[in-house]
């Protein structure tokens, strides 16, 4: 009886061993195809920057693609919707500078900024410096576009929090909280937004290229 198990145990070995190897080789060309697609998709994130900004510079955007998919899952949002906001809040110039004193890729007011440092007891945060004339002589940490769009994800993060939905959270990153709400026909922020989404989505539709 014991040669039969050991005829057995030498007749498993072989098949144990073969699915232990295919095993990892599934595993691995599973891990093989999402890093590859994680790649492609970094690819055609800088691709939309460059058709957005042909001034676009590798020292600013290098680490742009994975920070926008990290910052994105942070607040449960889609990549692409916090990309379109960006697109229409800057056409992702990193030292685009509003009317308002607006700056960099989200658009973000100092006032706002000093409220999201305080919040989140940031104390690499550094002000923009401004002259007597209104004007910057420095843009400060939101002219970092890695940083302007971690504070950007923030506050767009608290206004999905608060409003759920996103349309009006989108107002309220616009508008001001307060007034996320009101009534405003001629308003199309949100609706800029959702047709900016769109044409990404056909932008990175990577798997029918």
């Amino acid at each position: 009886m014991k040669h039969i198990k050991y005829y057995f145990l030498i007749l498993l070995i072989p098949t144990f061993v073969g699915g232990v190897v295919y095993g990892i080789k599934y595993e691995s060309s599973k891990f093989e195809a999402k890093t590859k697609s994680f790649l492609e998709r970094e690819a055609r994130i800088l691709e939309w920057v460059v058709k957005k900004n042909p001034n676009a510079t590798i020292k600013n955007f290098n680490k742009f693609p994975k920070a926008l998919l990290t910052e994105a899952e942070k607040i449960n949002v889609d990549y692409r919707v916090l990309l379109a906001m960006i697109t229409k809040e800057s056409r992702l110039d990193p030292y685009a500078v509003g009317v308002n004193g607006e700056i960099g890729l989200g658009q973000i007011l100092p006032e706002t900024a000093k409220l999201i440092a305080e919040k989140l007891k940031d104390t690499t945060y550094e002000p923009p410096n401004i002259l007597k004339n209104g004007r910057y002589s420095s843009l400060g940490s939101l002219g970092d576009p890695i940083f302007n769009l971690h504070y950007t994800a923030t506050y767009l993060g608290w206004q999905l929090d608060e409003f759920k939905t996103i349309p009006i959270s989108l107002r309220a990153y616009n508008r001001n909280p307060k007034r996320a709400k009101d009534y405003r026909p001629n308003d199309r922020y949100a609706e800029d937004i959702a047709f900016i989404t769109i044409a990404l989505l056909q932008h990175m539709d990577i798997e029918n290229r």
